[in-house]
């Protein structure tokens, strides 16, 4: 198994944008990625102060809601978006989804 790491945003990739609504499928997606041994990295703009928060979801909410997957992962909180990913390693890949649209791990191929 090779090793991988994801990094995945919450908002309308993982959650409803701006909810703690799970989208369709993807709690299973997660578990799956965990049970495989991906690593796995949230980030959010929220909380960000370039953008109005108070409508959103804090930290300690999302953290519990993310802690009842029952998956070990990491959350950078108030990260800015857009986002670039610098790295060496050429396997490494970006995927840009449709908000929230969901999206689907193979194991096999990542």
């Amino acid at each position: 198994m090779t090793q991988r790491g994801f990094i995945i945003d919450l908002d309308g990739t993982v959650f409803d944008w701006g909810s703690l609504i799970f989208l369709p499928e993807i709690p299973e997606q997660l578990k799956r990625m965990h049970e495989c041994g991906r690593d796995i990295l949230f980030v959010t703009m929220r909380g960000h102060p370039s953008i109005d928060s108070s409508g959103l979801p804090g930290e300690q909410e999302t953290r519990d809601r993310l802690d009842s997957l029952g998956i070990d992962y990491r959350l950078i909180w108030a990260f800015a978006s857009p986002r670039t990913l610098v790295d060496d390693d050429e396997r490494s890949s970006l995927v840009i989804v449709q908000r929230n649209d969901g999206w689907e791990f193979d194991e096999d191929h990542a």
